[in-house]
């Protein structure tokens, strides 16, 4: 059978999304370590989106079993109605999923913690958000060493952090 077969006879539930978050961040480490620092931050940003997805789902009450495609669209929708002016980018904008999980908390009046919200706002919002992006696949950029280690350490947060947010 060819990966894409397997990948459409299976569609993701959370369980798969938490296993391919970790692979991918395990992929992005060593990347990081041999210098390849534009496909170390490529898929530490898709590790880090996973994370946020899984935090937000679990939050709205979905299992390791759940399906991932259903519940894509009633974020969209929610965020629309929510927070007009935060684009989904095709459901890989950093700060859409950080930001649905901030408001879905607030307007249950469960709010993130203040400590943990500021960490979220700083690794995530300030500088994750503005150092990956999807479409960087199609770019051929420069990126310090500097830059990559800043990138390792915000989403190492999201890593070890995420199961806390929804809790």
């Amino acid at each position: 059978m060819t990966l894409r077969e397997q990948i459409l006879a299976s569609p993701e539930t959370l369980s798969d999304l938490a296993a391919a978050a970790e692979q991918r961040f395990r992929e992005a480490e060593h990347l990081l370590c041999a210098g390849r620092f534009v496909g170390a931050i490529y898929l530490f940003g898709l590790a880090s989106e996973m994370w946020l997805k899984l935090a937000c789902f679990r939050w709205r009450g979905a299992n390791p079993a759940t399906r991932v495609v259903g519940l894509l669209g009633p974020a969209r929708t929610w965020m629309a109605q929510n927070a007009r002016t935060i684009k989904p980018e095709s459901y890989h904008s950093l700060l859409f999923w950080a930001e649905y999980l901030i408001r879905l908390r607030l307007l249950q009046k469960n709010p993130i913690e203040a400590l943990r919200l500021g960490q979220l706002r700083h690794h995530v919002i300030n500088r994750l958000y503005n150092d990956w992006r999807i479409d960087m696949r199609y770019h051929p950029l420069a990126i310090s060493e500097h830059q990559a280690w800043r990138v390792y350490n915000d989403v190492l947060w999201i890593r070890l952090t995420w199961p806390e947010l929804w809790r």
